[in-house]
């Protein structure tokens, strides 16, 4: 009976240790420190940029925000720590090629977007870029922050 005993608080403390451990790396792949203590999930970062022709921004500064994270709940978005809360939604559908000649004097293709039509979201949020943004059939989102383009790219499938 002693032996049976320690065997199962051995079991016990290794069932615990093993699933605080899955729990903690589970926690951890879907947050990010904001530097403030407050842990958010990322779904898209920062994986390129195209600098317009009336860009306010250069490279320097387009190339800081490469890998920044971006979280967008039903009701926020959380972007360069950032947030805007209360945040309503809504989407036109639109064709690319005449939105992309039109807004930027560019064509979709020099970013390597094949779309015919695209989403655009516009929103109350007052975070620069967040006004307006595209998503594209991809799930990739394109951001005018200063007149250059960000392109977000999803981090988790769904």
């Amino acid at each position: 009976m002693y032996f049976f005993g320690k065997f199962i608080v051995v079991y016990l403390f290794l069932l615990i240790l093993i699933l605080g451990q899955f729990t903690v790396e589970c926690w951890a792949s879907e947050t990010r420190g904001s530097g403030q203590g407050v842990m958010r999930r990322v779904l898209w970062t920062v994986a390129a940029y195209h600098i317009t022709p009336t860009a306010k921004w250069g490279e320097d500064q387009a190339n800081e925000m490469i890998f920044k994270p971006l979280d967008i709940t039903p009701s926020s978005i959380y972007f360069d720590d950032r947030s805007c809360h209360g945040v309503t939604f809504h989407y036109q559908v639109v064709d690319t090629v005449d939105y992309f000649n039109e807004k930027y004097q560019t064509f979709p293709q020099s970013l390597n977007i094949k779309d015919k039509t695209i989403k655009v979201i516009t929103t109350n949020c007052q975070l620069d870029g967040f006004s307006e943004y595209i998503r594209l059939g991809d799930r990739r989102l394109i951001v005018t922050i200063n007149g250059v383009l960000f392109i977000f790219n999803p981090k988790l499938s769904y």
